[in-house]
């Protein structure tokens, strides 16, 4: 047995070691800092099944190919791994060799994937080659010379949020300005930086290929994330949205996750090409929205438009009114006819 190696584990000794290394990731000091919040296992797998499994791959084949471009413990590829095998892409050992990728800037946080992925496969921690310290924020694709050439079939995942409200997340100038310059348009004086990991996911996945990644509910209205909204309903297709009320996250951060699926006009790498491209529309009859932790359909939303924000998305699937009437008289109007108006998708405004 090499190094690394502990034999065949079950599903829950799986399970209960991914628990321990990311309770152990979790205590470091920096995690608030590095805007890293974990998540569920449970909740991960459903999300996951939303972009990987039969049918969901470029051009309605099987997805074959998964990336999480900031994978901190794992728990998003242990979740794709189990899907790939499921469905008969692979055998464990294979599938963490040849099917998966991902990467950080922590390299404490690669290790720990690694040596889960590995444990899972019955493999050396070394044999998970796709898994590395790198950041696919500033790099793209180069950051895995031996990917695939033509993108991934799935981007999944929870990147770091990192609002630029507090000190201790934002970034600083010169990363700013790198940012900036990658991804230009994008980029305004509060963009969080989650935000930036939908347009770097569009650059990494294959046409057609589809992407869900967590995000902060301030997308959805947020000013600053205008461009990146247009984004995906311009180089891509926002086919559904996950809305979570059920405060499952550190210090009950308030999430959602875009499903999205690039459309073969999508942005080219180095970005915001796809932003000409025109409306693609969404799934037929609007965008799906998905509620709470077990991702149960709560209804449908017409697909916003560039331009709009993503609060009428799920405004009216969770019962938001459109707004009061003006002075409370209904014949007069309502407020939202008369002004622009933003819908409490975040405890503080700015």
């Amino acid at each position: 047995m090499g190094p690394g190696r502990r034999g065949c584990l079950t599903s829950d000794e799986v399970d209960d070691l991914a628990a321990t290394l990311a309770a152990d990731l979790q205590r470091v000091d920096d995690r608030r800092a590095r805007g890293a919040f974990f998540t569920p296992p449970d909740v991960a797998a459903r999300l996951t099944a939303l972009a990987v499994g039969p049918g969901r791959g470029p051009g309605g084949r099987p997805t074959t190919t998964v990336v999480d471009p900031a994978c901190g413990a794992g728990v998003f590829l242990l979740a794709a791994g189990r899907l790939l095998v499921e469905h008969g892409i692979a055998e464990p050992a294979t599938v963490v060799r040849r099917h998966l990728y991902g990467a950080d800037v922590d390299p404490a946080s690669v290790a720990a994937t690694r040596r889960i992925l590995a444990a899972w496969a019955d493999v050396d921690p070394d044999e998970v080659v796709g898994v590395v310290v790198g950041d696919p924020l500033h790099d793209g694709r180069a950051v895995w010379p031996d990917g695939p050439v033509d993108g991934f079939d799935a981007v999944v995942g929870n990147p770091p949020f990192l609002g630029q409200l507090r000190s201790s997340t934002a970034v600083s100038v010169a990363d700013r300005s790198a940012l900036r310059s990658r991804y230009p348009g994008l980029v305004g004086a509060y963009t969080d930086v989650a935000w930036l990991f939908l347009a770097a996911g569009l650059d990494l996945l294959a046409d057609a290929g589809r992407m869900v990644l967590i995000q902060p509910q301030s997308l959805l209205a947020a000013r600053d994330g205008g461009p990146v909204r247009d984004l995906m309903v311009s180089g891509a297709s926002l086919e559904a949205l996950w809305w979570d009320r059920s405060g499952v996250f550190a210090g009950h951060t308030e999430v959602c996750a875009p499903l999205v699926q690039r459309t073969a006009a999508g942005p080219a790498d180095g970005m915001a090409g796809g932003m000409a491209g025109g409306m693609a529309g969404g799934m037929a009859g609007g965008v799906e929205v998905l509620v709470d932790r077990g991702v149960e359909v709560a209804g449908r939303s017409p697909t916003p438009a560039p331009g709009e924000t993503w609060g009428g998305v799920v405004a009216e699937v969770l019962g938001i009114p459109r707004g009061p009437a003006v002075d409370g008289d209904p014949t007069v109007g309502r407020i939202g006819d008369l002004a622009g108006t933003t819908a409490g998708f975040r405890q503080h405004f700015y």
